[in-house]
């Protein structure tokens, strides 16, 4: 079973995650304008398309430390079980 420090820790990992994949999924609606505007230049070269790369970047970047908060967790989990079935077994 988790202790508490163990799924305090894999909550946060889970909202890290979670807020990541949004902010990555999301990242075009966030940062170029609504309604109807029209750009007739490279995309590329707007303030809209670089803000949405770092929002990209930055949800990309809280998905994997999400994941390695959650990968952790279980790793301490299975380790904290496979001591207690030592100390059991002697």
């Amino acid at each position: 079973m988790l202790n508490s420090k163990q799924m305090i820790a894999g909550v946060l990992g889970i909202i890290f995650a979670i807020i990541g994949f949004v902010l990555r999924i999301f990242a075009y609606d966030m940062s170029w304008p609504k309604g109807n505007f029209g750009y007739s230049g490279p995309r590329e070269d707007t303030i809209w398309a670089i803000q949405q790369v770092a929002y990209q970047e930055i949800g990309l970047i809280l998905f994997i430390f999400g994941l390695m908060v959650i990968l952790a967790t279980i790793i301490n989990w299975l380790w904290m079980q496979s001591s207690f079935g030592e100390d059991k077994a002697k």
